[in-house]
Protein backbone atom coordinates (compact mmCIF):
# COMPACT_ATOMS: atom_id res chain seq x y z
CA UNK A 1 0.00 0.00 0.00
CA UNK A 2 1.12 3.72 -0.86
CA UNK A 3 1.30 6.53 0.94
CA UNK A 4 -1.41 8.09 -1.37
CA UNK A 5 -3.88 5.08 -0.70
CA UNK A 6 -2.95 5.25 3.16
CA UNK A 7 -4.35 8.98 3.25
CA UNK A 8 -7.65 7.23 1.41
CA UNK A 9 -8.07 4.56 3.58
CA UNK A 10 -7.20 6.50 6.62
CA UNK A 11 -7.72 10.05 5.95
CA UNK A 12 -6.79 10.96 9.45
CA UNK A 13 -3.26 9.69 9.73
CA UNK A 14 -1.66 12.07 6.84
CA UNK A 15 -3.71 15.14 7.75
CA UNK A 16 -0.85 17.76 8.41
CA UNK A 17 -2.33 21.06 9.08
CA UNK A 18 -2.37 23.60 5.34
CA UNK A 19 0.53 21.23 3.82
CA UNK A 20 -0.95 16.92 3.18
CA UNK A 21 0.00 16.85 -0.34
CA UNK A 22 3.70 17.97 -0.10
CA UNK A 23 4.39 15.92 3.23
CA UNK A 24 3.05 12.69 1.28
CA UNK A 25 5.64 13.39 -0.81
CA UNK A 26 8.39 13.50 1.41
CA UNK A 27 7.01 10.46 3.23
CA UNK A 28 7.06 8.67 0.32
CA UNK A 29 10.28 9.90 -1.62
CA UNK A 30 12.65 9.39 1.79
CA UNK A 31 15.34 6.63 1.99
CA UNK A 32 15.48 6.72 5.41
CA UNK A 33 12.12 4.74 7.22
CA UNK A 34 9.19 7.05 8.46
CA UNK A 35 7.13 6.14 11.03
CA UNK A 36 4.51 7.64 12.91
CA UNK A 37 2.52 6.88 15.70
CA UNK A 38 -0.25 8.35 17.39
CA UNK A 39 -1.31 9.27 21.42
CA UNK A 40 -1.71 6.04 22.25
CA UNK A 41 1.41 4.74 20.47
CA UNK A 42 -0.48 3.08 17.62
CA UNK A 43 1.24 2.80 13.97
CA UNK A 44 -0.68 5.25 11.73
CA UNK A 45 2.31 6.07 9.28
CA UNK A 46 4.56 3.60 8.07
CA UNK A 47 6.68 4.55 4.51
CA UNK A 48 7.88 1.70 2.19
CA UNK A 49 11.23 2.49 3.54
CA UNK A 50 9.98 1.48 6.81
CA UNK A 51 8.46 -2.12 5.39
CA UNK A 52 11.89 -2.63 3.94
CA UNK A 53 13.47 -1.91 7.60
CA UNK A 54 11.47 -4.01 9.45
CA UNK A 55 10.18 -6.34 6.69
CA UNK A 56 6.55 -5.93 7.91
CA UNK A 57 3.76 -5.22 4.75
CA UNK A 58 2.24 -1.91 6.18
CA UNK A 59 -1.28 -3.66 6.11
CA UNK A 60 -0.25 -5.53 8.80
CA UNK A 61 1.50 -3.13 10.71
CA UNK A 62 -0.62 -0.36 11.31
CA UNK A 63 -2.54 -0.01 14.59
CA UNK A 64 -0.02 -1.84 16.11
CA UNK A 65 2.14 -0.41 19.09
CA UNK A 66 4.90 1.00 18.36
CA UNK A 67 6.92 -1.45 20.54
CA UNK A 68 7.12 -4.28 18.43
CA UNK A 69 9.92 -2.76 16.66
CA UNK A 70 12.00 -2.85 19.74
CA UNK A 71 13.48 -6.26 21.21
CA UNK A 72 11.37 -7.14 24.37
CA UNK A 73 13.95 -6.03 26.77
CA UNK A 74 13.59 -2.44 25.73
CA UNK A 75 9.89 -2.44 25.43
CA UNK A 76 8.88 -0.99 28.69
CA UNK A 77 11.76 1.81 28.74
CA UNK A 78 10.65 2.96 25.03
CA UNK A 79 7.53 3.54 26.30
CA UNK A 80 7.96 5.55 29.02
CA UNK A 81 10.58 7.71 26.65
CA UNK A 82 8.27 8.48 24.36
CA UNK A 83 5.73 9.69 27.01
CA UNK A 84 8.37 11.78 28.43
CA UNK A 85 8.95 13.55 25.09
CA UNK A 86 4.98 13.85 24.40
CA UNK A 87 4.59 15.82 27.66
CA UNK A 88 8.33 17.52 27.60
CA UNK A 89 8.37 20.98 26.11
CA UNK A 90 10.79 19.96 23.12
CA UNK A 91 9.95 19.66 19.51
CA UNK A 92 12.34 17.04 18.28
CA UNK A 93 14.84 15.08 20.11
CA UNK A 94 17.71 12.37 18.90
CA UNK A 95 16.45 8.98 20.49
CA UNK A 96 18.86 5.90 21.29
CA UNK A 97 21.70 5.49 24.21
CA UNK A 98 24.49 7.24 25.37
CA UNK A 99 26.33 6.16 21.87
CA UNK A 100 23.24 7.20 20.01
CA UNK A 101 22.21 3.76 19.08
CA UNK A 102 18.57 1.98 19.45
CA UNK A 103 17.70 -1.65 18.75
CA UNK A 104 14.83 -1.96 16.25
CA UNK A 105 13.08 -5.44 15.65
CA UNK A 106 12.51 -7.00 12.33
CA UNK A 107 9.56 -9.31 11.42
CA UNK A 108 11.81 -12.37 11.06
CA UNK A 109 13.45 -11.62 14.88
CA UNK A 110 16.50 -9.52 13.81
CA UNK A 111 17.96 -7.16 15.76
CA UNK A 112 19.15 -4.34 14.30
CA UNK A 113 21.05 -0.64 15.48
CA UNK A 114 19.23 2.18 13.77
CA UNK A 115 19.93 5.85 14.58
CA UNK A 116 16.58 7.58 15.17
CA UNK A 117 15.24 10.87 15.39
CA UNK A 118 11.39 11.64 16.41
CA UNK A 119 9.60 15.26 15.74
CA UNK A 120 5.76 16.22 17.18
CA UNK A 121 3.73 17.35 14.37
CA UNK A 122 0.41 18.90 14.79
CA UNK A 123 -2.68 17.63 12.10
CA UNK A 124 -5.78 19.05 12.34
CA UNK A 125 -7.02 17.66 15.56
CA UNK A 126 -4.28 16.04 17.37
CA UNK A 127 -0.07 15.36 17.25
CA UNK A 128 1.73 13.02 15.60
CA UNK A 129 4.82 11.56 16.89
CA UNK A 130 7.14 11.06 13.69
CA UNK A 131 10.36 9.05 14.01
CA UNK A 132 12.97 8.81 10.98
CA UNK A 133 15.07 5.70 11.10
CA UNK A 134 18.34 4.62 9.89
CA UNK A 135 20.12 1.72 9.85
CA UNK A 136 23.20 1.99 11.05
CA UNK A 137 25.19 -1.78 10.89
CA UNK A 138 28.00 -0.58 9.38
CA UNK A 139 28.32 2.15 11.42
CA UNK A 140 28.25 -0.09 14.53
CA UNK A 141 30.84 -2.92 13.11
CA UNK A 142 32.91 0.12 12.00
CA UNK A 143 33.03 2.07 15.59
CA UNK A 144 33.81 -1.75 16.84
CA UNK A 145 36.51 -2.17 14.47
CA UNK A 146 38.24 1.40 15.42
CA UNK A 147 37.59 0.14 19.66
CA UNK A 148 39.82 -3.26 18.21
CA UNK A 149 42.02 -1.05 16.53
CA UNK A 150 42.59 1.20 19.52
CA UNK A 151 43.10 -1.82 22.22
CA UNK A 152 44.48 -4.99 20.38
CA UNK A 153 48.17 -4.96 19.88
CA UNK A 154 47.94 -5.84 15.65
CA UNK A 155 50.66 -8.54 15.48
CA UNK A 156 50.03 -10.76 18.44
CA UNK A 157 46.29 -9.95 19.12
CA UNK A 158 46.66 -9.63 22.44
CA UNK A 159 45.86 -6.20 24.30
CA UNK A 160 47.86 -3.80 24.08
CA UNK A 161 50.38 -1.39 26.93
CA UNK A 162 46.97 1.33 27.00
CA UNK A 163 43.84 -1.55 27.31
CA UNK A 164 45.74 -3.11 30.11
CA UNK A 165 46.41 -0.37 32.27
CA UNK A 166 42.38 0.66 31.68
CA UNK A 167 40.98 -2.58 32.36
CA UNK A 168 43.97 -3.35 35.26
CA UNK A 169 42.55 0.03 36.59
CA UNK A 170 39.34 -1.52 36.91
CA UNK A 171 40.84 -4.68 39.29
CA UNK A 172 42.43 -2.54 41.00
CA UNK A 173 40.21 -0.50 42.36
CA UNK A 174 38.00 -3.61 42.55
CA UNK A 175 40.24 -5.24 44.84
CA UNK A 176 40.56 -2.45 47.39
CA UNK A 177 36.74 -2.28 47.75
CA UNK A 178 36.16 -6.01 48.07
CA UNK A 179 39.80 -6.84 49.99
CA UNK A 180 40.73 -9.36 47.29
CA UNK A 181 43.83 -9.93 45.60
CA UNK A 182 46.05 -9.76 42.10
CA UNK A 183 49.30 -11.26 41.09
CA UNK A 184 51.18 -9.42 38.14
CA UNK A 185 53.59 -11.30 35.46
CA UNK A 186 56.20 -9.22 33.85
CA UNK A 187 57.82 -11.23 30.96
CA UNK A 188 60.65 -10.80 28.51
CA UNK A 189 61.46 -13.18 25.73
CA UNK A 190 65.12 -14.00 26.40
CA UNK A 191 67.91 -13.06 24.18
CA UNK A 192 65.19 -11.90 21.43
CA UNK A 193 67.16 -8.61 19.70
CA UNK A 194 69.98 -11.90 18.82
CA UNK A 195 67.14 -14.14 17.24
CA UNK A 196 65.65 -11.08 15.19
CA UNK A 197 69.88 -10.47 14.00
CA UNK A 198 70.33 -14.04 13.25
CA UNK A 199 67.11 -15.67 11.22
CA UNK A 200 64.91 -11.73 10.50
CA UNK A 201 62.42 -10.35 11.78
CA UNK A 202 60.11 -12.12 9.82
CA UNK A 203 61.23 -15.32 12.22
CA UNK A 204 61.04 -12.97 15.65
CA UNK A 205 57.03 -11.90 14.62
CA UNK A 206 56.45 -15.52 14.75
CA UNK A 207 57.99 -16.41 18.17
CA UNK A 208 56.12 -13.54 18.95
CA UNK A 209 52.44 -14.61 17.55
CA UNK A 210 53.52 -18.10 18.72
CA UNK A 211 54.13 -17.23 22.31
CA UNK A 212 50.90 -14.70 22.44
CA UNK A 213 48.98 -17.93 21.65
CA UNK A 214 50.73 -20.06 24.52
CA UNK A 215 50.58 -17.82 26.86
CA UNK A 216 46.71 -17.26 25.93
CA UNK A 217 45.90 -20.94 25.97
CA UNK A 218 48.05 -21.51 29.15
CA UNK A 219 46.02 -18.48 31.12
CA UNK A 220 42.22 -18.52 32.67
CA UNK A 221 39.03 -16.98 31.44
CA UNK A 222 39.62 -13.40 33.01
CA UNK A 223 43.54 -13.19 33.34
CA UNK A 224 44.56 -10.25 31.19
CA UNK A 225 47.30 -10.78 28.80
CA UNK A 226 48.68 -8.01 26.77
CA UNK A 227 51.92 -6.96 25.10
CA UNK A 228 53.77 -4.59 26.96
CA UNK A 229 56.18 -3.33 24.76
CA UNK A 230 58.64 -5.08 21.86
CA UNK A 231 59.41 -8.73 22.89
CA UNK A 232 57.76 -7.92 26.74
CA UNK A 233 54.18 -9.06 27.96
CA UNK A 234 52.35 -8.05 30.86
CA UNK A 235 50.00 -10.65 32.98
CA UNK A 236 47.00 -9.72 35.59
CA UNK A 237 45.93 -12.85 37.50
CA UNK A 238 42.52 -11.23 39.39
CA UNK A 239 42.00 -12.71 42.60
CA UNK A 240 45.44 -14.45 42.69
CA UNK A 241 47.59 -15.39 45.82
CA UNK A 242 51.31 -15.13 45.63
CA UNK A 243 51.67 -19.22 45.46
CA UNK A 244 48.81 -19.91 42.82
CA UNK A 245 50.46 -17.03 40.75
CA UNK A 246 54.15 -18.07 40.81
CA UNK A 247 52.36 -21.61 39.69
CA UNK A 248 51.06 -20.63 36.61
CA UNK A 249 54.11 -18.41 35.80
CA UNK A 250 56.47 -21.72 36.44
CA UNK A 251 54.09 -23.66 33.95
CA UNK A 252 54.17 -20.41 31.30
CA UNK A 253 57.82 -20.46 31.82
CA UNK A 254 58.08 -24.39 31.57
CA UNK A 255 55.51 -24.42 28.25
CA UNK A 256 58.02 -22.13 26.24
CA UNK A 257 61.09 -23.62 27.34
CA UNK A 258 59.97 -27.15 25.66
CA UNK A 259 58.23 -25.68 22.49
CA UNK A 260 59.09 -25.64 19.25
CA UNK A 261 58.84 -22.62 17.66
CA UNK A 262 58.52 -24.36 13.40
CA UNK A 263 59.37 -21.42 11.52
CA UNK A 264 59.96 -23.06 8.21
CA UNK A 265 59.99 -27.16 7.64
CA UNK A 266 63.72 -26.60 7.98
CA UNK A 267 63.89 -24.19 10.75
CA UNK A 268 62.65 -24.89 13.95
CA UNK A 269 63.56 -22.30 16.72
CA UNK A 270 64.02 -22.31 20.46
CA UNK A 271 62.70 -19.85 23.10
CA UNK A 272 63.07 -19.16 26.49
CA UNK A 273 61.11 -16.45 28.73
CA UNK A 274 62.06 -14.36 32.00
CA UNK A 275 59.05 -13.88 34.55
CA UNK A 276 59.02 -11.22 37.36
CA UNK A 277 56.50 -11.57 39.68
CA UNK A 278 54.72 -8.74 42.22
CA UNK A 279 51.37 -9.06 44.26
CA UNK A 280 49.24 -6.87 45.49
CA UNK A 281 49.88 -6.35 49.34
CA UNK A 282 46.74 -3.71 50.19
CA UNK A 283 44.97 -1.38 49.49
CA UNK A 284 47.63 1.65 49.63
CA UNK A 285 49.83 -0.03 46.82
CA UNK A 286 49.39 1.32 43.96
CA UNK A 287 49.10 -0.51 40.15
CA UNK A 288 52.15 1.45 39.48
CA UNK A 289 54.11 0.20 42.16
CA UNK A 290 53.05 -3.30 41.48
CA UNK A 291 54.34 -3.66 37.83
CA UNK A 292 57.73 -1.95 39.10
CA UNK A 293 58.20 -4.09 41.80
CA UNK A 294 57.53 -7.28 38.85
CA UNK A 295 60.16 -5.66 36.86
CA UNK A 296 62.45 -5.59 39.10
CA UNK A 297 62.02 -8.79 39.75
CA UNK A 298 62.70 -10.00 36.27
CA UNK A 299 65.52 -7.44 36.06
CA UNK A 300 66.94 -9.61 39.11
CA UNK A 301 65.97 -12.94 37.17
CA UNK A 302 67.75 -11.78 34.12
CA UNK A 303 71.06 -11.46 36.30
CA UNK A 304 70.50 -14.62 37.27
CA UNK A 305 70.85 -16.46 34.12
CA UNK A 306 66.86 -16.14 32.63
CA UNK A 307 64.78 -18.52 31.80
CA UNK A 308 63.35 -18.32 35.00
CA UNK A 309 60.34 -17.34 37.41
CA UNK A 310 61.75 -14.50 40.16
CA UNK A 311 59.06 -13.12 42.30
CA UNK A 312 59.53 -9.93 44.52
CA UNK A 313 60.91 -9.80 48.16
CA UNK A 314 57.87 -11.20 50.37
CA UNK A 315 56.79 -8.71 52.48
CA UNK A 316 56.68 -10.43 55.82
CA UNK A 317 60.12 -11.63 55.22
CA UNK A 318 61.91 -15.31 55.01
Amino acid sequence: MSVEQMSQTKPRNLLISGSAEPFREIVAASADAIVGIDETRAIVLFNRAAEELFQYPVDSILGRKIECLLPPEARAAHARHVEAFRAGGDASRYMGDRSGILKGLRADGTVLPVAVSIQLVATDDRKLMIAQLREISHHVRLKEKLVKLASVDHLTQTFNRRAFVEFSTEIHNACINEGTGYTVLLMDLDHFKQLNDTHGHPAGDFVLREFARICQSGLRGDDILARWGGEEFIVLLPRTDRITGRAIAERLQTTVAGFAFRFTEETVLRQTVSIGLANWHGAADRLDDIINRADAALYAGKLAGRNRVMCEPDPAGP
